[in-house]
């Protein structure tokens, strides 16, 4: 079957209201062909309805901030002035990466999360040559507020990807008879 199938009947079994572990028990229980540990991770990559409800205000928050950071790289050579001959440089100018997987983050695709987290706080190595030399008054404004907005998708990205898809472990049998159960941590109602 593979990956499609996997996640289409976790999805499925998700939206219902079941854990990650109960839906791995049961998809495996359900397509015994299938590896222990292939289920697990693609299980591990779809949110709960629990994890959405709960982490909803920062996924929203995420999405209003890649669109302000987009917005922003288009806006900046429009305001400066656009040679129009080559109005494709206005495209290539903007974080075609984050925003395209913006979408992907958009319908909680889990294994985009912590790509977009890491690769955009990698922007913290800018921020202070960004704020010196703006306090100084010969930076450049849009360079600070780029560094600032991509380590704010990367942060709550992290953030996200941590809370939303934690990873599983795996327990061996001691005695090495059984295969080993994957086992995802307890959701819980509290934060």
């Amino acid at each position: 079957m593979g990956r499609t199938t996997i996640r289409r009947k976790a999805d499925e079994l998700l939206g219902y209201g079941y854990a990650k572990q109960r839906v791995v028990e049961l998809l495996l229980l359900e397509l015994p062909h299938e590896k222990p540990r292939q289920v697990a991770k693609v299980v591990r990559y779809r949110p709960t309805i629990l994890a959405r409800e709960r982490y909803n205000g920062v996924h929203t928050a995420l999405m209003l901030v890649i669109v302000l950071y987009g917005m922003l790289r288009v806006l900046k050579p429009v305001m400066e002035g656009v040679d129009w001959s080559s109005a494709y440089r206005l495209f290539s100018l903007a974080p075609i990466a984050t925003v395209l997987l913006g979408w992907s983050i958009y319908r909680w695709q889990g294994q985009v999360f912590g790509w977009v987290g890491w690769v955009n706080v990698l922007g913290l190595a800018s921020l202070p040559s960004a704020i010196t030399e703006t306090i100084a008054g010969d930076g450049d404004p849009w360079k600070l507020s780029f560094s600032v907005l991509s380590i704010s998708i990367g942060g709550m990205a992290l953030y996200l990807a941590h809370r939303v898809f934690p990873k599983f472990r795996e327990e061996r049998d001691p005695l090495g008879i059984a295969p080993p159960i994957y086992v995802f941590p307890e959701e819980t109602i509290a934060p």
